[in-house]
């Protein structure tokens, strides 16, 4: 076999079950001959994604520089977007042919989700894909009037979560009002014997049992509506065929929220007709099915940032399932080239279970590769102290600018942790304009974030067609193939142009290095702002849009360098020369003018080119290509060379 992140050689391996008795997992051994990695790919050429030694940006294992342009999929491992088929025209796969076109425009990274706990976020039966549901023994949907999800933290007392065979679990209401329901959907109709019911707490309850065919017309099952029962558990008769059940609460004699542990009903035969095998009995098909997205998402160049499920999911009761279910990911997909993100939004579930399972991660891996979590809109920042938790994941929402005050105060926090802007306005979510979008990666990039993750209405929950209203953050539905098309997603490419033409990884944020004149305040989101590196021989700026007109001063450059300064239109990726070859005054500054437009945003380059070798000349303008293209690079000096890579990779001598 040939192991891109295995070191060639002799190989040998031994199976260990906690099921010794099993012969056909206990015991197992085997040899294999690992050969070098030839192909192109700079995931496979430079090993895993991780920290730098400073803990400012990603790299390689080998410690090449890594750009991180992710884009979003929370469904994409789900049947919501399709593997083996599209109803697109265009798209053999939907899948497949959304990351071709992300390959293209040089996205690094695609960020995801298992949604493995099952709750109902990819459909109301569960998680599945073409492979069947995540686990067996689900897939019943079910409904609430309302339930409590605390918008600060704590967990989703969502209806499956009484009906998941779990004592300590359960479905709450919002509050102590009434009447508030529950209901189980078996998808057709079933025989029902008996039902089981235990509530939350002891109380005197009031409730009504009512089976249905078509969720119009209702058949009573117990009516305790007038004389309420006391207690927690009870039992009822039902002796009917029914499609669905529903518990409608209404009334406590103590005023008790509405809560129920499990609502249980049994067929004729007493078997329980609920979600019980959820995280415990897996499907393999469906796993079967994420390994051949994987497989060719790693195969086009993409690290898999892959996340277990949502943060309100987790709560201590279940932690244990978790735990389980990370281990299984871990030795599954841990020799792709994958970094664990652990959960999305996980301080809305139980923080410290989270903390919990992303350090058992971390713990069990074996390369130590990149661990985080998915912040929430309020980015709480609970475990910078811990050696597990290795970048702060940003969520700035959805809606307005943020200053770069919020990226650079996450920047300055201690210790240092690797900044990535991973949730900022999607594109034409709530209405958000391609703009906003765009605008929000280039002020985090200029605040510090080693890279960003962009996002677009109608792809990070897969819409399938103008009908399709699952999830959907719009007036009106966004299919997918609609969304893959979007501006700014298309713009991010220009943005991965620019700073990976520079040794981006050398900059850092730079209150001193221009004093600009007349601009926005930095605590308005229109402010400027710039990066340099330390020997003072570049800075970048970028400049917002809707800002007005103003100048500045470049300041600390070196009065004996010779130095060009370029505008860069972030909408187009072309450049503007400003001034090519001048020298800063003795004070080592030089006048910046007002940008080309006062109400569209640019980036501002300023390099030295003192000692520098001349820029290539490249036979072909920048754009996009369908099929192969001739491209000539030449320099005109006998002493230069020129080194390029067709993978996005910094280029070397030695290759």
């Amino acid at each position: 076999m040939e192991g891109p992140l295995l070191p060639a050689g002799e190989w040998t391996y031994e199976t260990v079950s906690t099921d010794a008795s099993n012969a056909g997992l206990h015991g197992q051994a085997g040899a294999f001959t690992a050969t070098a990695y030839t192909g192109s790919q700079s995931v496979y050429k430079h090993g895993f994604i991780k920290p730098s030694a400073n803990n400012r940006y990603l790299v390689h294992d080998d410690g090449t520089p890594f750009f991180w342009l992710g884009d979003t999929h929370w469904m994409g491992l789900s049947g919501r977007e399709q593997l083996n088929g599209s109803n697109d025209a265009g798209f053999a796969s939907e899948f497949k042919g959304m990351i071709d076109i992300r390959q293209e425009q040089g996205y690094t990274v695609y960020a995801t989700t298992l949604f493995g706990g099952d709750w109902g976020d990819v459909s109301p039966q569960g998680t599945y894909n073409e492979g069947g549901p995540i686990w067996y023994g689900t897939g019943y949907a079910t409904a609430h009037s309302s339930l409590a999800s605390p918008s600060t933290g704590g967990y989703s007392y969502g209806s499956k979560k009484a009906f998941d065979g779990n004592g300590g679990t359960r479905w709450q209401a919002s509050s102590a009002t009434y009447p508030q329901s529950i209901e189980i959907d078996f998808g057709s109709a079933a025989t029902i014997g008996d039902i089981a019911i235990e509530f939350g707490q002891e109380d005197t309850w009031f409730y009504k049992l009512e089976g249905s065919e078509d969720r119009i017309h209702y058949d009573t099952i117990a009516d305790r509506t007038a004389t309420g029962r006391e207690g927690r558990q009870f039992a009822e008769t039902a002796a009917l065929s029914s499609r669905y059940v529903r518990l409608t609460i209404t009334g406590a004699d103590q005023g008790s929220v509405p809560s129920v542990v499990e609502l249980t009903p049994y067929d004729d035969q007493g078997r329980a007709l609920t979600n019980a095998g959820q995280m415990k009995r897996m499907n393999p098909a469906f796993w079967a099915n994420i390994d051949e997205r994987i497989q060719y998402l790693s195969n086009s160049g993409f690290v898999t940032a892959l996340g277990l499920d949502w943060g309100r999911s987790l709560e201590e009761a279940n932690e244990a399932d978790y735990l389980r279910l990370a281990r299984y990911v871990v030795a599954r997909y841990g020799a792709y080239p994958t970094v664990w993100l652990g959960a999305g939004e996980y301080a809305t579930g139980c923080s410290e279970c989270w903390g919990d399972v992303s350090s058992y991660i971390y713990d069990i891996d074996p390369y130590k590769r990149l661990n985080f979590l998915h912040n929430a809109v309020w980015n709480p920042d609970e475990f910078r102290d811990e050696d597990w938790y290795q970048m702060d994941y940003l969520q700035a929402g959805h809606g307005g600018q943020k200053a770069k005050t919020y990226w650079l105060n996450q920047y300055e926090e201690q210790p240092t942790k690797v900044v990535i802007e991973g949730e900022a306005n999607y594109e034409n979510i709530n209405g958000i304009p391609s703009r906003l979008t765009r605008e929000s990666a280039w002020n985090a990039m200029i605040s510090g974030s080693a890279g960003f993750t962009y996002g677009a209405e109608g792809i990070w929950q897969a819409t399938r067609d103008e009908e399709d209203r699952w999830q959907v953050w719009n007036d009106a539905p966004t299919p997918w193939y609609v969304a893959i098309r979007k501006e700014a997603g298309e713009q991010m490419r220009y943005l991965r142009d620019f700073f990976t033409s520079l040794p981006w990884w050398t900059l850092a944020p730079d209150a001193e290095a221009i004093e600009w004149d007349g601009a926005p305040a930095l605590t308005s989101a229109a402010a400027p702002y710039q990066l340099s590196d330390p020997a003072g021989d570049l800075v970048v700026a970028y400049l917002p849009s809707n800002g007005g007109t103003y100048s500045g001063t470049a300041k600390q450059l070196n009065p004996a360098w010779i130095y060009k300064a370029e505008w860069y239109n972030p909408r187009t990726g072309q450049y503007s020369t400003i001034a090519s070859g001048f020298a800063p005054d003795n004070d080592g500054e030089w006048a910046i003018p007002s940008k080309p437009t006062a109400s569209e945003d640019w980036a501002l380059l300023i390099r030295s080119i003192s000692n520098a070798p001349a820029q290539p000349t490249v036979s072909l303008p920048g754009g996009t290509f369908s099929g192969p293209m001739s491209v000539e690079l030449a320099v005109y000096s006998p002493t230069d060379s020129v080194y390029f890579t067709l993978d996005g990779s910094i280029p070397h001598a030695q290759g």
